[in-house]
């Protein structure tokens, strides 16, 4: 057994860096086809598995985000609403299953890992007269953002008008229900910061 070689298997952001030139060349073709086309294919697009879903999702992503950075990988299974008020810095990912409501805007900064079954959801009803249904009070719009170095696990909820400050970690299942500072980890509902990642 001694003398054999393990070999790693390539970071998302190396194969990315190989087939950028030409994902690039792809998102300009599709930026010819009208709006509502590109948005119905990312529909389409949204359960086909491995590296050929997540690059057809990307160059799809290019030509309809805000903003949109290099090696972002949606991966199979998500939901992304009013993707034209969100913007992708470098370097994210969102994994299977996630909903992503950006009516009333996201921004998610670098390096954001976004596990599994993840909510940011940027709009929020009306509820402040009892007299009326609540579903026809309408909705309140308020931004999102997450910045860089932000990783949010598993089943989280990211409530509209809140901001998760760089370095910080949001604990499965948690519910983020105000504004999270730089490096803190914070888990339950709603989330409360339990550790700050400097005293680790």
């Amino acid at each position: 057994m001694g003398g054999l070689e393990t070999k790693k298997a390539p970071r998302g952001r190396e194969e990315f860096k190989r087939y950028q030139g030409i994902m690039n060349v792809l998102a300009r073709i599709f930026l010819c086809f009208p709006r509502k086309a590109r948005v119905f294919l990312f529909d389409f697009c949204r359960n086909i598995n491995g590296k050929k879903g997540i690059a057809i999702r990307y160059i799809l992503l290019k030509t309809l985000a805000k903003e949109c950075g290099q090696n972002v990988a949606i991966f199979e299974g998500v939901y992304v609403r009013n993707i034209e008020q969100i913007s992708f810095g470098s370097n994210v990912s969102i994994h299977a299953m996630s909903y992503i409501e950006g009516a009333g805007g996201i921004m998610l900064g670098n390096h954001v890992a976004i596990a599994n079954g993840v909510s940011l959801i940027s709009t929020e009803h009306n509820y402040s007269n009892p007299s009326i249904p609540i579903k026809d009070q309408g909705i309140e719009l308020a931004p999102i953002v997450i910045e860089d170095d932000v990783w949010i696990g598993s089943r989280a909820v990211i409530l509209s008008g809140n901001r998760i400050r760089k370095g910080s970690i949001i604990g499965a299942g948690a519910v983020v229900t105000k504004d999270v500072e730089e490096y803190l980890i914070c888990v339950g509902v709603p989330a409360r910061p339990v550790k700050d990642r400097h005293s680790l």
